[in-house]
């Protein structure tokens, strides 16, 4: 099943169901794996052996990260940024 179909399975799955768009980093290394994250959760990483694989990877990373925190298994943290000087 191509990541087409899977989106398209998934937004006719129901009437009520809205179009959701995931915003994600990604990159293909020297050995050709494809890795990326989405941008919400840049802790959690995933690969696949093509781009269409690294999607289809990361959508379901979306829904492990859904089902933990819907359990309390994961909760939001707040990231702070800052500066390091040096000389």
């Amino acid at each position: 099943m191509s990541f087409d179909e899977i989106g398209k399975s998934m937004l006719y799955s129901s009437p009520l169901r809205k179009t959701m768009r995931i915003n994600f980093t990604y990159w293909q290394e020297p050995d050709g794996m494809w890795l990326g994250y989405m941008n919400d959760y840049p802790d959690y990483m995933t690969e696949g052996y093509s781009l269409e694989d690294l999607k289809k990877m990361l959508l379901s990373l979306r829904g492990d990260i859904e089902e933990m925190m819907r359990n309390g298994e994961l909760t939001e943290t707040t990231r702070h940024s800052g500066v390091l000087e040096y000389a």
